[in-house]
């Protein structure tokens, strides 16, 4: 639209603006003086439905004002031939709404020499009619908008990439993808690893150390009647030994009181024979509950033993007493326990999954540059991409080589490396003894 309207003033722009279905409102000062255009097109409202507006520099560097008025004329023309003007300006914008600005097209009246831009032949015969001359032979010349320059290759916006080899690019690309692959999977596959914590931590999960506590209660459990049978073999061996002790107490009595003299049994109120009997018996009842003893501690050996075996614990009773005291506070421990190793291990993956997103981010933003540079190549101008093919292969013949490590010609047999050489004593020097 702007190079359609060159040259024919605001009113031929803005005919074209209108024709095509744009919106457009000039911005003009209190003083008069014209600062440019702001566009919509229709449908364009906000949250509350006010239309919305964009300045023209906002849509292209080329609409700006201090731009389009070189391009188009500041301001409508004016002068006698005002008519003229308008209908000159009419005549273009009907051209530009019927779409015949194309290069080469000749219209019925027109003459032959003129220009092949119908805009810029209009301009031209509107020149020459307001100048009092004949049409021009020719179309007045346009000036030719340069195409903006390539970056050079050494430009710090095309680095590193514009100092690949163009073949070297492609696979750049595919490298930089398989390489986006590989930590998509394991960002995937720590993303799956953080739930797992994140169950663990949050405790919707039972962790090892709640489960080991559980496992060792049924070991026990499993072991409960061995250890029964080893606490009531246990008891009946001390109320054994009580018993003997107690029949050894009677015997060593007995023993006294049969020494003494009638006189003195008579004034303890028994007699030789009647101790005597009482000695035997006591002696009968030791040998009785010293057997009872021996058998219970022996039942008591095997039931522990069977514990053992059942729960798989040296010490199955031991660890019955602990669990019945200590339940609550074990249970807590290990839970406490198994939810901050959930969340530590939960952490390490979501800073595993923000580093390899980060990885991402950057491996894509360098696919986009290497694809960027790739299409720039193929639009760049000829002589550029000779230039800078030639630059490129001039810096890769300026790297030094790399330097090789010369190999060491081998020793002959039985002589020692170089550092392992001394040299002989001088005469007279620190070396040689008195």
């Amino acid at each position: 639209m702007r190079d359609a309207s060159r040259g024919l003033g605001r009113d031929a722009f803005e005919s074209g603006l209108a024709d095509v279905g744009v919106g457009f409102r000039a911005n003009v000062a209190t003083t008069g003086r014209m600062n440019g255009y702001s566009f919509t097109l229709e449908g364009w409202t906000d949250g509350s439905g006010e239309q919305v507006w964009v300045g023209a520099s906002k849509v292209a560097r080329e609409l700006r004002w201090a731009q389009l008025k070189t391009v188009i004329g500041d301001g409508p023309a004016a002068g006698p031939d005002a008519a003229a003007t308008a209908a000159f300006v009419d005549r273009a914008t009907e051209m530009m709404r019927q779409g015949r600005i194309e290069r080469g097209a000749a219209l019925p009246g027109d003459h032959p020499a003129l220009s092949s831009d119908p805009a810029a032949r209009i301009l031209a015969q509107w020149k020459a009619k307001t100048a009092g001359q004949e049409v021009p032979a020719e179309a007045l010349p346009v000036p030719e908008l340069k195409p903006e320059p390539v970056a050079a290759w050494t430009d710090k916006r095309r680095r590193p990439y514009g100092a690949l080899a163009t073949d070297a690019i492609p696979g750049e690309i595919k490298k930089a993808r398989r390489q986006i692959a590989t930590w998509q999977g394991e960002m995937e596959a720590a993303q799956s690893n953080a739930r797992t914590w994140d169950g663990l931590a949050t405790g919707a999960v039972t962790g090892h150390r709640v489960r080991d506590l559980h496992q060792l209660a049924a070991k026990v459990e499993a072991a409960r009647p061995h250890i029964e049978a080893e606490v009531a073999a246990r008891h009946d061996r001390v109320a054994a030994d009580t018993a003997a002790d107690a029949a050894r107490k009677m015997l060593r009595e007995a023993n006294r009181l049969k020494g003494l003299g009638w006189l003195e049994l008579r004034r303890e109120g028994t007699s030789r024979k009647a101790e005597e009997k009482k000695a035997a018996v006591s002696a009968e009842a030791i040998h009785a509950y010293v057997e009872q003893a021996s058998k219970a501690m022996s039942r008591g050996a095997e039931a522990a033993r069977a514990a053992e075996e059942a729960s798989g614990l040296p010490w199955a009773e031991g660890e019955q007493k602990r669990l019945r005291e200590e339940w609550p506070q074990l249970l807590a421990e290990a839970q406490r326990g198994d939810q901050g190793e959930g969340q530590a291990r939960r952490d390490a993956e979501l800073a595993r999954v923000e580093d390899l997103a980060r990885r991402i981010a950057g491996a894509e933003t360098r696919v986009d540059r290497l694809a960027q540079e790739a299409e720039l190549r193929r639009t760049m101008p000829a002589d550029q991409a000779k230039a800078e093919g030639r630059a490129r292969r001039d810096a890769a013949r300026s790297k030094p080589p790399t330097a090789r490590r010369r190999k060491a010609a081998p020793r002959p047999p039985g002589e020692q490396p170089a550092h392992l050489r001394r040299q002989p004593p001088a005469a007279g020097g620190p070396g040689r003894t008195r």
